[in-house]
């Protein structure tokens, strides 16, 4: 989901004002067939990003900013399905003052984008402050919206602890449409120990009472081999949040097709009037053999959801074993499940992946995937089947190609549901490095 990877990249600390130029072109599309019912769907990808340096001298610099990503459905009822414009606009910079204009992702905003500009001020080491005004496009959709407003930009940042603060006031027609603000927080005792927070208050019509959203997340590496992760997360409104999360049925090849943005999944701007609580916890184990080169891996996540209508909660748990570079084979294999309580109900899959890249600098792979498929009161007792195979090739020149495809048996009901479909994505990275393979494998995994 395209929300997930906007959140990822727009509240970060790390966020540097400028980098080095980029430049990415995405053309995809992917089919579905279902054998037992006829029915055909397709859906086409166009995608742009572009980081480009338009003018430097000393330390000043001007650059062009765009990220857009298009799914056309040639038959469906709205053809132009989804319509992602994040940022379209040019920045400006010196040592002290950066300027946008355009439409770019409001700093530390989190999933906030503005149509007008903002400014922000480096006034010392530590500490920036500023502001942003003008339109504010729908958070989700991402499409134009005549509401204007803006707020103030504050950032205080060193090594071990970080802390911004960013306002909202928003009007339409003339009347109040939203007051806002959104506090992020990162504070580190040294490397092994990590916590990071979100505080995201907002005041409108169509949430009841004014949090919004609110995490704690944490990180400690126990030994050089242990990892473990924590998070807390109280919500209403659904702009930080996966597609597993609202969604507790989908299976996790689902979720695999959505990140790449060809299906739009349940729907994404939906607003809801009460309150989630939502618990996490991650426990991760590496060993890596330098002589032989091979890593192992395992692990397990889970994550439980409360609400007090009892057909609203639900627990998943997923577990996971890796084994990487078997011998002098450049191959990773991996066996994971998933288990997810629902309404009294269990479902869930277990899955054995692999991965093996061809070529010795690593530029072409195969990526295949076998599940077996649980759930009950869906599959009338019987399992249903999921297998998949793309093949990734990333040339010296910045030229990505992914192709592959999947069938799946679902039981459902007493009604055989058998589906195919392929997938294809050209990318061209003409601007920066080109693209580790392993990325691409993840992004899908």
């Amino acid at each position: 989901m395209l929300l997930a990877a906007v959140i990822g990249s727009s509240i970060a600390f790390s966020q540097e004002q400028f980098r080095r130029d980029r430049g990415v072109s995405y053309l995809g599309f992917i089919t579905d067939h279902s054998i037992s019912t006829g029915m055909n769907d397709m859906d086409f990808l166009l995608g742009q990003k572009l980081r480009w340096h338009v003018f430097k001298e000393n330390s000043f610099r001007s650059q062009l900013l765009l990220n857009a990503r298009l799914i056309f459905d040639p038959q469906g009822e709205i053809q132009w399905e989804r319509n992602r414009i994040r940022s379209l606009g040019i920045k400006f910079s010196n040592s002290k003052w950066t300027f946008d204009i355009g439409r770019h992702n409001v700093y530390y905003g989190g999933p906030r984008i503005v149509d007008g500009a903002q400014v922000v001020y480096q006034a010392s080491q530590y500490i920036q402050y500023g502001g942003w005004f003008g339109f504010s496009p729908d958070l989700f959709t991402t499409n134009f919206q005549t509401r204007s407003g803006g707020g103030p930009i504050f950032v205080y940042t060193q090594k071990w602890h970080q802390l911004s603060i960013i306002g909202e006031a928003l009007q339409y027609e003339g009347q109040l449409d939203r007051l806002g603000m959104l506090i992020l927080g990162r504070l580190a005792a040294d490397p092994l120990l990590e916590v990071h927070t979100r505080v995201d208050l907002q005041y409108s019509e169509t949430l009841a009472g004014s949090l919004a959203d609110v995490a704690i997340n944490g990180r400690l590496q126990a030994t050089n081999q242990l990892r473990l992760f924590g998070s807390y997360e109280a919500y209403s409104s659904l702009r930080y949040l996966q597609t597993t999360i609202l969604d507790p049925t989908l299976q996790r090849f689902h979720q695999g097709i959505q990140d790449l943005e060809l299906h739009p999944g349940v729907q994404e701007d939906m607003v809801d009037d009460s309150l989630y609580h939502l618990l996490g916890g991650t426990l991760e184990w590496n060993t890596y053999h330098p002589s032989v080169d091979t890593k192992f891996q395992f692990g397990a996540n889970g994550r439980y959801r409360f609400h007090p209508e009892v057909d609203r909660r639900f627990l998943r748990i997923f577990p996971w074993v890796a084994y990487q570079n078997i011998g002098d084979l450049p191959l990773m294999i991996r066996l994971d499940g998933n288990m997810l309580w629902h309404e009294s109900n269990l479902r869930g899959d277990i899955g054995l992946g692999w991965v093996y890249q061809l070529s010795e600098d690593g530029d072409i792979a195969f990526d295949s995937s076998f599940r077996i498929l649980y759930a009950p009161e869906k599959y009338s007792d019987k399992p249903g089947f999921y297998g998949d195979l793309y093949i990734d090739w990333v040339h010296p020149t910045g030229l990505v190609l992914i192709v592959g495809g999947y069938g799946m048996h679902e039981p459902a009901n007493g009604f055989n549901d058998q589906s195919m479909g392929g997938y294809l994505r050209f990318s061209w990275h003409h601007r920066g490095e080109k693209p580790p393979i392993s990325s691409l494998i993840e992004e899908r995994r």
